[in-house]
């Protein structure tokens, strides 16, 4: 893992920042809503998943005579554009609760909803006769705050110029320590480890697993989205860098004078070492 020891954690960070290029956002899969609709109280949502660029939407409200409703869409992210425009289909007479197998009978489309994403988390829908709204996915395991860390990830580390799976480096953290450190604007931290695959200083042909020391804390004010982190590898001083998180998604930068190392990583276990499928 030298690109983890040299090219990344050597440099500190000098502020991170998304890296300001397009990119081709994958919705998160899950339950999302309408931000201004978000109350706590029932109301309207909806659910989205994706498989190979193609988004299947379940919309769930209510009709005009009170009585709730769903309905499905379905459409391709097509390459280069973060928006897609589909039918939303409506359906009868499927099985009620204790009904002897039948399928429903669809109806056709009642109307179109275009939805237009912003981020892997962010975006904005845009239903028949409204104006277009602004959605968030929906969070409810979660809380803003280093408790979401606790568990287990696998990373990637992609150094500058290196493309695909060549320039990447692979890292796991544990995170298993929530310790409230009761600061003014600091809400929490987590500790934890990164445990780092490397070659063998005295034989290159054998791997050897490295241990290092990790930690992370949240500031409430201004209330920035990421996390203040530090690695301390064996004999070094900490090194800082910073990450944001999205429930099973993890992602920074670490900044390097020869070009910005890349974070992503997949939450693999939970806190309670259940088995997370990334999606």
């Amino acid at each position: 893992m030298k690109s983890l020891k040299i090219a990344a954690f050597l440099f500190p960070v000098a502020g991170i920042a998304t890296v300001a290029e397009a990119v081709d956002y994958t919705p998160q899969v899950g339950t999302w809503a309408i931000d201004q609709e978000n109350n706590g109280k029932p109301g309207r949502g909806f659910q989205m998943d994706i498989q190979n660029d193609v988004l299947v939407l379940y919309f769930y409200g209510y009709e005009n005579t009170g009585e709730s409703t769903y309905w499905l869409a379905a459409g391709k992210l097509n390459p280069g554009f973060n928006e897609v425009t589909m039918d939303l289909g409506t359906y009868e007479d499927g099985m009620a609760f204790g009904d002897a197998f039948k399928n429903a009978t669809y109806l056709g489309p009642d109307g179109t909803v275009t939805i237009r994403f912003t981020s892997n988390v962010t975006g904005e829908i845009c239903l028949p006769t409204e104006p277009c709204k602004a959605i968030s996915a929906f969070n409810f395991g979660y809380d803003p705050s280093a408790q979401s860390l606790l568990g287990t990830w696998m990373a990637s580390l992609t150094e500058p110029g290196t493309h695909g799976t060549s320039g990447a480096e692979a890292v796991t953290f544990v995170f298993d320590q929530l310790i409230d450190l009761n600061l003014p604007g600091v809400e929490d931290q987590a500790k934890g480890a990164a445990y780092i695959l490397e070659a063998s200083a005295s034989d290159p042909d054998v791997d050897q697993t490295i241990r290092a020391d990790v930690e992370c804390k949240r500031i409430v004010a201004p209330q920035p989205p990421f996390y203040n982190c530090t690695v301390t590898l064996p004999g070094e001083p900490p090194i800082p860098f910073q990450i944001d998180v999205e429930r099973n998604a993890l992602k920074g930068v670490v900044k390097d004078p020869s070009g910005d190392v890349e974070i992503m990583a997949w939450r693999i276990h939970s806190a309670t070492g259940r088995e997370v499928l990334p999606n």
